[in-house]
């Protein structure tokens, strides 16, 4: 409970209102409405004509196609994409609905925008209106009070003549909202509950706290307003604020705190300035209350920092040296191993360093009836058969990466993995109570999951400290939140998670896309739903959505989305005459978290098409450093400090009678995979 309410910035209502109103204030840039959607702010339920479109959607499509700002520019970009789907070899329905809905959605959307240069502020106002009546979720009571608070002053308004741009209007209008405060209450039994220092009294409660008490902040700066200086203030009225005096009741005030307490009392202050790195110490007065009564901070105690170099860190330390070459060569064997390497490839392009094993290697064949694959096997090999070659032949592995980011707890990839586990707990939990998910109903549920969760956590990955906890805790909180709203807006049913296949030698999925394309598959599919149009296959991940794009048909580099499309059809579903409609990507955390990626599955032969020269290269022991991809796949590969100067395209490739000279067996497969 709160003495002083909440912010109406801070409700769900308020933030979209706000959102809203920046998006007017900001020129109607496309990145602002993608904000709106991607955040679960809008919903389109009210909207003739729009039936199963996912606000997330449209920020996808905003995004993806580099939309400009306002109506026309997002009307232009949709009418491109509605042609390509059109002139498409396989047109989707499912796209060209989507396409549609969307038309209809921009189009109610601008509708809720004034119309010309200069407009009233009561004609923004009534806008805003308009935009939460038709677009805005109401999640909750507090939510709905909000609404309530917040058309209030806006009606008031409807009858204003004051005249200028939109921009200026509607940033009028959030500096008149963003302060207004909703749910203000008594101290409830069984709750915390929050007062400003000023408004403290006797709590008669076992725990109490006061928090923010380092020096920056407490008790307040003692410089006077340079608009009205202190003695101008006390020559006006004794009454006034000034800044002494506000220093003087907030240290009596904190005094009147301890005194009125009758058992223990928690006083914190921040440790460490994490804009500027730098360490905060606690406020004067603190310090002096603390030394009055013999009181010794928590800080103290933890002792200093111990640490030695290691025998690498010392090596390393002589790495300009001299001597240095002679001392790897005879300590560091390997590295003269790799650099003799490195000399070969650069020298002849055709050797066992460059990728390229002498003679037809059947047992290398991914078609081989022994050999057992991945999707992420078969996607390395797709983006570079050299990187294939060094991962899964040669079974190089990199030193464990984790990215230790300042101020957070886990790495991105232990992030997405936290996430990946509580959302299947969380999902196989209401599968249980035959529930489908409802942000109302069960935020509360995932949110104790989650706290449990980062607890587990906690023992196998060390906290780097409070801040950086609580930062983990409430991007976490971010995330769940994203994906219940999301669940919940969908129509989907959920039907089966991880969906293993493969772990064993009689359960591997030999899956067949043409008569000479065939392997054997193993893996594990997170998320199967079933939609109005069928099965619906989705793979969580977590980061960036650049590198995929919004019709994965069109996508040479990612396979997984339509094999485990394949695999679901063919071995796992218990319901033969229900297709699988749409396969692909839920992006829970990052940038794109939020974001849907989908499309439906191809025909297999378009598939075994792009891997058949692929696995006749394999057969032939063929693993050129050769790249198809527009983008530098080097750049951000955990291998390139192998090989990454050594990437070869297309048309850099060597003359073809020299390859063949040196390659007969593989030159006829390498040669169709750079033309395709």
């Amino acid at each position: 409970s709160y003495s002083d309410g909440i912010p109406i910035a801070q409700t769900f209502a308020g933030q979209s209102l706000i959102r809203y109103l920046r998006w007017l204030a900001g020129g109607l840039k496309s990145e602002d409405l993608a904000v709106l959607a991607n955040g679960g702010y809008l919903t389109f339920q009210q909207i003739d004509g729009v039936k199963d479109l996912y606000p997330d959607r449209l920020g996808t499509f905003l995004i993806r196609r580099n939309v400009g700002s306002g109506l026309d520019e997002s009307l232009s970009a949709l009418a491109i994409w509605k042609t390509s789907l059109e002139r498409s070899r396989y047109p989707s329905d499912r796209d060209i609905k989507l396409a549609a809905e969307l038309d209809v959605a921009i189009r109610a959307l601008y509708k809720s925008v004034p119309d010309g240069a200069v407009v009233t502020s009561g004609e923004v106002a009534a806008a805003a209106i308009s935009f939460m009546k038709r677009f805005v979720r109401v999640k909750s009571d507090q939510d709905r009070a909000a609404v309530n608070l917040l058309c209030e002053p806006l009606q008031r308004l409807t009858g204003s003549r004051a005249t200028g741009t939109v921009e200026d209007m509607a940033g009028f209008l959030v500096d008149m909202l963003r302060h207004r405060r909703t749910n203000r209450s008594a101290a409830l039994p069984g709750s915390i509950h929050i007062v400003p220092l000023e408004k403290s009294g006797y709590a008669g409660r076992k725990h109490v706290a006061a928090i923010g008490f380092d020096g920056q902040v407490f008790p307040g700066s003692s410089r006077s307003e340079p608009v009205l200086l202190d003695s101008e203030r006390e020559s006006l009225s004794s009454d006034l604020p000034t800044s002494v005096r506000d220093q003087k009741s907030r240290l009596a005030a904190l005094t009147g705190v301890v005194a009125r307490t009758t058992e223990s009392i928690t006083v914190t202050y921040s440790m460490l300035d994490p804009i500027f790195g730098r360490e905060l110490d606690p406020a004067t007065a603190l310090d002096a209350m603390l030394e009055e009564r013999g009181v010794r901070p928590t800080r103290h105690g933890l002792g200093a920092a111990i640490g030695f170099l290691t025998d690498s860190g010392a090596v390393l330390s002589q790495m300009h040296g001299r001597e240095f070459g002679t001392y790897a060569d005879s300590h560091f064997p390997w590295l003269s191993s790799g650099f003799h390497a490195g000399q070969e490839r650069a020298q002849n392009p055709f050797s066992e360093y460059s990728g390229f094993v002498r003679g037809r290697t059947p047992e290398l064949d991914i078609r081989s009836s022994d050999k057992v694959v991945s999707p992420s096997s078969l996607e390395r090999l797709v983006r570079c058969p050299y990187l294939y070659f060094v991962r899964d032949v040669l079974k190089v592995r990199p030193p464990d990466k984790i990215d230790r980011r300042p101020g957070r707890w886990l790495s991105a990839l232990e992030f997405g993995n936290l996430l990946h586990q509580l959302f299947f707990e969380f999902m196989t939990e209401l599968a249980k109570r035959g529930e489908r998910p409802d942000e109302a109903k069960h935020r509360a549920l995932l949110q104790s999951m989650l706290d449990d969760k980062i607890v587990e956590w906690q023992d196998a990955v060390p906290s780097a400290g409070v801040v950086a906890l609580e930062r983990e805790r409430f991007l976490l909180s971010q995330a769940i939140d994203v994906f219940l709203g999301s669940e919940t807006r969908r129509s989907a049913e959920p039907y089966a998670f991880e969906a293993g296949f493969g772990e064993s030698s009689d359960s591997t999925a030999r899956l067949v896309l043409d008569d000479d394309v065939a392997f054997r598959l193993r893996g594990s599919i997170d998320r199967v739903d079933v939609g109005p149009e069928g099965f619906e296959i989705w793979d969580y991940k977590s980061g960036q959505s650049a590198s995929f794009r919004a019709d994965l048909n069109e996508d040479p580099l990612h396979l997984q989305w339509a094999l485990y499309a394949y695999v679901w059809s063919d071995f796992l579903s218990d319901q033969s005459d229900r297709p699988v409609a749409r396969s692909g990507y839920f992006f829970t955390s990052g940038a794109a978290f939020g974001e849907r990626i989908s499309s439906q599955p191809p025909d297999r032969s378009v598939l075994a098409d792009r891997l058949r020269p692929l696995m006749e290269m394999t057969a032939a022991g063929a693993f050129p450093h050769l790249q198809v991809a527009k983008q530098d796949a080097c750049a951000f590969c955990d291998y390139k400090n192998i090989c990454g100067t050594e990437c070869v395209k297309p048309k850099e490739m060597v003359p073809q009678e020299m390859f063949a000279t040196h390659l007969p067996e593989g030159a006829e497969a390498v040669r169709k995979w750079a033309e395709s």
